[in-house]
């Protein structure tokens, strides 16, 4: 989160686990699992995200991405990610 700037009232980071295509776990329209949702700000440059069940078979992981959503909808994946990235093997 040191890299995130930090967000007006009323929006929130999101993070995104997006998924290869056939994964067999429930996903939105962009193939992305919901993972955590936080907001940054100059005193909150940390957080405590659980992981899903997916990180247990990383196989199926393709991504993951950082989203700025309304905060009374983060769930709706609206944005484009600002930071996006693959897992190390």
């Amino acid at each position: 989160m040191e890299n995130l700037p930090p967000l007006p009232p009323g929006q929130v980071s999101v993070l995104w686990t997006v998924l290869q295509p056939d994964a067999p776990f429930t996903t939105d329209e962009k193939n992305a699992i919901l993972t955590g949702v936080f907001a940054v700000d100059e005193q909150n440059k940390s957080a405590k995200i659980t992981l899903p069940p997916v990180y247990r078979e990383q196989q199926w992981i393709k991504a993951i991405a950082i989203t700025v959503e309304a905060d009374d909808a983060p769930q709706e994946n609206l944005s484009s990610p600002i930071l996006m990235g693959s897992l190390s093997p």
